[in-house]
């Protein structure tokens, strides 16, 4: 990264500085170096292995992918990423592109898995031909995949809606995925508001497709509880990476105005994109950048999902509205697999309804002094629940991936019964507190193993 491509302004004039510090090195919430111990620059150059020098103004260093500022005779601690220092000037940076292209071992593995590559053609009337754009979009249901308006209908250039549309990504199970607008019945939604007064505050979009593919792909859950400070990461496929599915990280500098500011970098061909916190649930939708005057990229940003938004997407991707309560345990049906999942995360039970699983209402409380660990088997999509520490340790050795405490209970209060099927390869445990249930799957060959306590 050449310090030509960083943006610092208002600091024209800084006397040269040669004198630095070395220690104490902090890290602020923003990923930014500061520190206040005198120290020659040539001893900070070696000790942080500083790879970047602003000469000309000695305002500026890059360490990695982070920053060191540096106006007059120390080190300006930011408290985000473009703000106002300690000595009352006015910072802006640009954003550090750390883009990296997803491996291909990982594009069949979620959250990949449901984010596509779009392709959208309009046709331009007043240049008489056709022109092509690259986008993203994310799987959040059955047959839903969401994205920008402007991807889906764009009257700042006189193109107005798509005329077709091609969708790109894989399965899963590892299989390539196609939609093509012309074979597969495709609807094209956007925001009401949008649609009269285009902005980015409104700028949300919907493909409807008339196949399952959440079904093949998973599904990105949307959350309505972004922390601004949090540690956030998007997907999408970027003109000026081939095109190829890149992830990147980043935070969540602001919410305001039903937008988010983010740190993460994008490029042409990210727009659609998930803004993802840390259980991949979307926050925001990847929409805009925001540029200098000599244009570096200062921040991205975008609709924020809010709980009007979210009810808009829902009335139109058909997500499954479900009344659920605190404190309880939730069973929810696998009509692939066979399995049953049981769950008081809320948010995971809408993903995975309205990704095909059927909701069969509540199993139990989930109260009391045992807590009850679960386990994934990735090689047979299988989950496990136990109590005993000791079991959850001994299979996490052994290839299942640990999934921490998700619920509780009173072995006293409440009888939950664990019965094997021996032949299943999936949904092989199975739990009840019904005696009767699991009397008649002891009689069609599964093992009584007593109660869960």
């Amino acid at each position: 990264m050449k310090l030509k491509d960083l943006l610092i302004s208002s600091l024209a004039g800084s006397a040269a500085v040669l004198n630095m510090a070395v220690s104490p090195i902090s890290i602020t919430a923003s990923g930014l170096l500061f520190t206040d111990s005198p120290a020659s620059y040539s001893d900070l150059q070696k000790t942080h292995s500083l790879n970047e020098t602003d000469a000309a103004a000695n305002t500026l260093l890059s360490y990695g992918n982070r920053l060191l500022l540096m106006p007059e005779n120390a080190v300006t601690d930011l408290q985000s990423m473009n703000g106002t220092s300690k000595y009352g000037r006015t910072v802006s940076m640009a954003l550090y592109d750390n883009r990296s292209k997803v491996e291909t071992s990982e594009l069949s593995t979620h959250p990949y898995s449901a984010v596509c590559k779009l392709r959208l053609y309009f046709y331009d009337q007043a240049a008489g031909k056709e022109r092509i754009f690259t986008a993203t979009g994310f799987v959040i249901s059955e047959n839903a995949i969401l994205t920008c308006a402007h991807c889906l209908y764009n009257p700042a250039d006189g193109l107005g809606w798509a005329q077709r549309v091609l969708i790109d990504t894989q399965s899963l199970s590892g299989n390539d995925l196609h939609y093509d607008s012309r074979t597969e019945e495709m609807n094209l939604i956007i925001e009401p508001d949008y649609y009269s007064r285009p902005s980015d505050s409104s700028d949300t979009g919907l493909i409807i497709l008339s196949s399952p593919i959440g079904a093949l792909t998973g599904t990105i859950g949307l959350s309505t509880d972004p922390s601004e400070g949090e540690e956030l990461k998007t997907a999408g496929y970027p003109v000026d990476r081939n095109k190829e599915l890149s992830s990147m990280n980043g935070t969540l500098q602001s919410v305001s105005g039903r937008k988010v500011k983010t740190s993460l970098y994008a490029g042409e061909g990210q727009s659609g994109s998930p803004y993802l916190n840390s259980s991949n649930q979307a926050i925001g939708i990847l929409s805009f950048g925001s540029k200098s005057k000599t244009g570096q990229l200062l921040s991205t940003g975008g609709p924020v999902i809010d709980e009007q938004r979210l009810k808009w997407i829902s009335e139109n991707a058909g997500i499954v509205s479900l009344d659920l309560e605190q404190g309880q345990v939730y069973r929810i049906y696998n009509p692939n697999s066979g399995e049953h999942l049981f769950t008081s995360n809320h948010n995971e039970i809408r993903d995975l309804v309205n990704a095909g699983w059927k909701f069969e209402g509540g199993a139990w409380p989930s109260s009391g002094s045992r807590t009850v660990y679960r386990l994934y088997n990735p090689n047979t999509g299988d989950h496990h629940y136990t109590t005993d520490l000791n079991e959850y340790r001994l299979l996490g050795t052994k290839g299942w991936k640990q999934e921490e405490a998700v619920w509780s209970i009173d072995p006293d209060a409440v009888m939950i019964y664990r019965v094997y099927n021996p032949n299943a390869k999936t949904g092989i445990h199975h739990f009840t507190t019904s005696q009767s249930e699991a009397k008649a799957l002891v009689s069609k060959g599964w093992m009584d193993e007593g109660g869960l306590k």
